[in-house]
């Protein structure tokens, strides 16, 4: 026989959930919790079956059916969007069946990072106090639960913090927007290809405001050398650098620069970043895979990482620069080329490839 829940039942289920919303789609399919019903709504948020849209109620859904949604209709009713409570079932239900999780150890947090339909950023978590490391997320199926760590207001009511102060917390990480695993070798076949490669990631429509940075995770050789370029969709480059004993930075309109000195690539691993700011152009190295290749956001580059690397733009460039970036956001692709100066070297191979952009935190 259904049951409708209280007021109070309502108020101690909270948690928030990550992902983001689909804007103008069709409502999910319904996913069963504890005898209680959930879907994601149309409008990006999770709602419970609900026939006097006031209550959750328990019982499969007669269609059509009625929903109370978090959010602004939840907020409406019962004096909040139900998000900003730790435990609340908003949270719960929305990480444990929606909430799209991505793994960002490449960016120093050994994590599974998302976002809840408010923009908040959340951490995987079983018990909604400590985050899972990236390894425990292949058991997260043997969970009963997903129970998340969300930044934001309910962490402020949690602990007296948002988790947004410090540019190094996991809460600020700038955001994997796209993301490529064992990238195919485009020079498969060919007679050089056994000891070097070309790799290629689709990027995703981007702007140069967003402060575009690439990260890429690769398997080679001692001493080799790697080219990391994004370029669009009609083939121009948009910006460039090339790893190796020294790191060069290329520019459209620009010959290469005269590159700056740098411990060889050496070892079986390297993480390497390219990112541009308003002005300058980045460099980044490390085989360090344990630590963050990128500094903190709006942290002091220049002191932040002993492999930083930096060429600043000449004065008339970066006007020029930004309305190519600006006119060629679509179809953009990564491309790595990693090229063995020696016989002896092993096939290369890229692990894992990202584009990151800074952190839209949420207005409130």
């Amino acid at each position: 026989m259904a049951s409708t829940l209280s007021r109070s039942w309502l108020a101690a289920l909270s948690l928030l959930a990550c992902g983001t919303a689909a804007q103008a789609a069709p409502p999910s399919d319904w996913k069963a919790k504890d005898g209680y019903y959930f879907r994601l709504d149309s409008d990006g948020n999770v709602g419970c079956y609900s026939p006097d849209g006031v209550n959750c109620t328990s019982g499969k859904p007669v269609e059509p059916a009625r929903t109370l949604t978090c959010g602004a209709r939840h907020k409406a009713i019962w004096g909040d969007t139900g998000y900003v409570h730790q435990d609340h079932w908003c949270n719960v239900v929305y990480a444990s069946f929606f909430a799209k999780w991505t793994d960002y150890r490449i960016l120093g947090h050994d994590m599974m990072l998302s976002k809840n339909p408010e923009g908040d950023t959340m951490c995987l978590s079983k018990d909604g106090r400590l985050c899972a490391s990236t390894s425990d997320a292949p058991r997260q199926n043997d969970w009963k639960e997903v129970r998340p760590v969300v930044c934001g207001p309910s962490s402020q009511a949690r602990v007296g913090r948002t988790g947004y102060e410090d540019p190094s917390h996991w809460c600020r990480s700038r955001e994997i927007i796209a993301r490529g695993v064992n990238l195919t070798n485009q020079w498969a076949g060919q007679p050089w290809s056994s000891k070097n490669g070309q790799f290629e990631m689709a990027l995703p429509d981007w702007s140069q405001s967003v402060n575009p940075a690439f990260v890429a995770r690769l398997r080679m050789g001692a001493w080799n050398k790697v080219r990391m370029q994004a370029f669009s969709s009609g083939g121009s480059v948009l910006l460039a650098a090339d790893f190796g004993e020294l790191v060069e930075f290329y520019l459209p309109g620009e010959d290469y620069s005269s590159g700056f000195p740098v411990r060889p690539l050496q070892g079986t691993e390297q993480t390497l970043a390219l990112m541009e700011t308003a002005d300058r152009l980045y460099a980044f190295g490390s085989n360090d895979l344990s630590s963050a290749v990128l500094p903190a956001p709006a942290s002091d580059f220049q002191s932040s990482h002993q492999q930083l690397l930096s060429y600043k733009k000449r004065n008339d460039y970066p006007g020029a620069h930004r309305r190519r970036m600006e006119g060629a956001t679509s179809g953009s692709i990564l491309r790595l080329i990693v090229v063995a100066p020696y016989e002896r070297s092993i096939n290369p191979g890229v692990l894992e490839a990202v584009m990151v952009q800074d952190r839209i935190l949420p207005k409130r």
